[in-house]
């Protein structure tokens, strides 16, 4: 198979396609498929191996892990003998790390341009046996999901077009509710056109981040 590896730290230029072994299917692990992977902030760092303080946990001269990915959707191929929450066939629509001590919610959207954000601990940590529970009320008028972030309020969401046109809306704009809710309209469409994906926007986080950033550019695309 193929993946995204780095052997060094550094910008981008260290990334490489490459073949690697197929992996193998622990007890307790799910093999996925991944159609799409996200490249936020938490990626750009273990990319860099900064800041400097990481690396005792994440490689000291080189990263210990070497496929980057993080955010990903895709389908479930295979699951590990003590996995009950997935089944092979399962679609992933998206998988995100919450960290502890900070104020998170689960971001969704449908293609039909509506949006909610709900307080992570609003879903429950399901036992074993569990299939998961309800993240957004859903009917025919206002699409299916598209898309789902683990983000702050601090954030802003890009919102992706099919007709090309991408809408920058931060995360603080849409009210947050429970899970089993309607979202509320978060992206206005013309005839014919959906939103195909959303991911945060990690701009303003790396050039915080990074002491040699230089200034970042203006948005391309209409935003709202």
């Amino acid at each position: 198979m193929k993946a995204i590896t780095q052997e060094t730290y550094g910008s981008a230029d260290v990334l490489e396609l490459r073949d690697i072994e197929d992996p193998v299917v622990g007890e307790n692990d799910v093999l996925v498929r991944v159609h799409a992977a996200g490249a936020g902030p938490d990626v750009w760092h273990l990319m860099t191996g900064e800041p400097y303080m990481a690396r005792p946990a994440i490689g000291l001269r080189k990263p210990k892990v070497r496929i980057r990915g993080w955010d990903v959707a895709g389908t479930v191929q295979a699951v590990g003998a003590g996995v009950t929450e997935f089944r092979p066939g399962d679609e992933v629509l998206s998988m995100s790390v919450v960290r502890d001590g900070t104020e998170s919610y689960v971001f969704t959207v449908t293609d039909g341009g509506f949006a909610k954000r709900t307080a992570v601990e609003d879903y429950r940590v399901q036992g074993r046996g569990g299939l998961g529970i309800k993240a957004m009320k859903i009917n025919e008028g206002r699409g299916s999901l598209v898309g789902a972030l683990v983000v702050t309020v601090a954030d802003e969401v890009l919102a992706i077009r099919a007709s090309g046109g991408v809408t920058r809306s931060p995360v603080r704009d849409v009210p947050a509710k429970g899970r089993d809710t309607m979202g509320v309209k978060y992206v206005a469409l013309g005839a014919g056109d959906a939103v195909v994906a959303i991911a945060r926007n990690a701009e303003d986080d790396a050039v915080t981040d990074s002491a040699a950033a230089e200034p970042t550019p203006g948005s391309e695309g209409d935003s709202s």
